[in-house]
């Protein structure tokens, strides 16, 4: 990839590398091809967290208002398990854009295995500058992506621009809760995650300041919250094959990642989906 004029999204090669890794880490230690939240119905629902984690990602298709022939853009799109169930669902086309090659490769693999190659493409991309005319796309979707960017009003202002007047933008995020978050908190996720979190609020703001007319703000916290502790579970109970594929050093470091990762956000993060209509 070039050079983004932003230094900030040298941030974005890290964040792929990142991706690249837990996506080989998920796959073995919860067999799943999304690194996404899972959905549940109640603490007594014992669904598996791959099976959750695609529940999710049905569940997050009934609002994105796509029809059988619409185009999707999918900015961050991870290992295309999403966009696969989304066009099954939908009938819809999707381009997926993300900035970690190995999630990519593995977005192509998928879509060949599910014989959908003639409706989905990936793309690596910076996270900021997308390489499309104006009005191209039905909908955008930010799914469990936008935290990971710095400037996420340019990110939306650019989503915008590659959406057809009365198109729709979706963005799916664990958001920090008002005054949830200390200074010293924010400052552990964007250095270990390049995570950059925002609330439910500021970003209806940047809905509105970017054309966008909000339509859905949809609260799925009780539904996800303990999504990642579940994924710690099942990945602790397979940890002789965490560590038979990945190495003692690289398997434990990460288990111990996601375990910090579920003492970290407990009780600052929230989950939902909110939802925009371009003007005109």
């Amino acid at each position: 990839m070039p050079e983004s004029p932003n230094a900030g999204w040298n941030d974005f090669r890290r964040v792929g590398a990142l991706y690249d890794a837990y996506s080989i880490f998920y796959a073995i230690a919860v067999n799943a091809a999304s690194l996404h939240r899972g959905y549940y119905v109640g603490p007594e629902d014992s669904t598996k967290f791959s099976e959750a984690a695609d529940r999710l990602t049905r569940h997050v298709a009934t609002y994105l208002d796509l029809s059988p022939g619409d185009h999707l853009l999918d900015i961050g799109c991870g290992t295309g398990q999403p966009d696969i169930l989304i066009a099954q669902e939908t009938g819809c086309r999707v381009t997926g854009l993300n900035v970690g090659s190995g999630q990519i490769a593995m977005a192509r693999m998928l879509t060949e295995a599910a014989g959908l190659t003639d409706r989905l493409t990936f793309e690596l991309s910076d996270g900021l500058s997308y390489p499309f005319l104006d009005g191209t796309f039905d909908a955008v979707l930010f799914f469990e992506s936008i935290a990971h960017i710095p400037d996420k009003e340019a990110a939306i202002r650019e989503a915008v621009r590659c959406l057809k007047p009365g198109g729709t933008l979706t963005v799916v995020e664990n958001f920090e809760i008002p005054h949830a978050g200390t200074a010293q908190w924010r400052s552990f996720l964007e250095e270990t995650m390049r995570w950059y979190p925002s609330t439910v609020d500021d970003t209806a703001k940047m809905f509105r300041s970017t054309g966008l007319a909000l339509e859905r703000v949809v609260d799925l916290t009780e539904q996800t919250e303990d999504a990642y502790r579940r994924a710690l579970e099942e990945a602790s109970a397979r940890q002789d094959e965490v560590v038979r594929f990945l190495g003692a050093e690289t398997g434990a470091g990460m288990l111990d990642g996601l375990k910090t990762l579920v003492e970290t956000l407990a009780g600052k993060i929230e989950f939902a989906v909110l939802t925009g209509r371009k003007e005109g």
